[in-house]
């Protein structure tokens, strides 16, 4: 009897033992998975082709444009919309990770979407005032110089338009276009430009 309850004192000890590895071992483990995600994130971050900090790139071309204006940051959609006159607005992205993207959504009257003129010139004015690195005067000079065409999209409020790029671009430079849209009582004017 004495062997049979020390034969299982040993037994309860040797499956605390092994109960208490197991234990150790899938800390462990969760440690090693926790290491390897934070690792993966590294990767990812160092992964970038450009500089990520767009509300730095962004906030610098607001101020450029006027240095006392004052705009809202979306952090989530890393983009800025700031108050413009007459009840219009503009929302603005630039900057990036494998696409440093120069982005702009300015929204006016619904009345402005038959005035081609108008939003033509509008599409320049935000080129001029909010992108650089060449995205600035080339997608002025594409507008001014009548390189782009009107797509076909089969939507009667939206109107595409893109660019006939030439030899005095970047091969890295990639010129969206831009479009005209009517939305409820808005009229949106969208350019989006990048290098990657």
């Amino acid at each position: 009897m004495r062997h049979t309850i020390q034969l299982i004192l040993i037994m309860l000890l040797l499956s605390c033992s092994s109960e208490k590895i197991s234990k150790e071992e899938k800390e462990q483990s969760v440690v090693t998975k926790k290491s390897s995600i934070n690792k993966q994130d590294t990767e990812l971050t160092d992964d970038c082709v450009f500089d990520t900090s767009t509300f730095k790139f962004t906030s610098q071309a607001i101020h450029k444009f006027n240095p006392t204006i004052k705009f809202h940051w979306d952090e989530n959609e890393k983009r800025a919309t700031l108050p413009l006159e007459d009840g219009d607005s503009l929302i603005l992205h630039i900057g990036g990770c494998n696409h440093f993207s120069y982005w702009a959504k300015f929204r006016t009257d619904y009345s402005k979407f038959n005035d081609s003129i108008y939003l033509l010139n509008k599409a320049k004015w935000i080129a001029e005032n909010f992108f650089d690195n060449g995205f600035d005067r080339n997608y002025v000079r594409f507008i001014s110089d009548k390189k782009y065409y009107l797509e076909n999209n089969g939507k009667p409020l939206m109107k595409s338009y893109s660019i006939r790029t030439d030899s005095l671009i970047q091969e890295n430079e990639i010129y969206e276009g831009f479009y005209f849209m009517r939305d409820g009582d808005r009229t949106e004017i969208w350019i989006h430009g990048y290098v990657n």
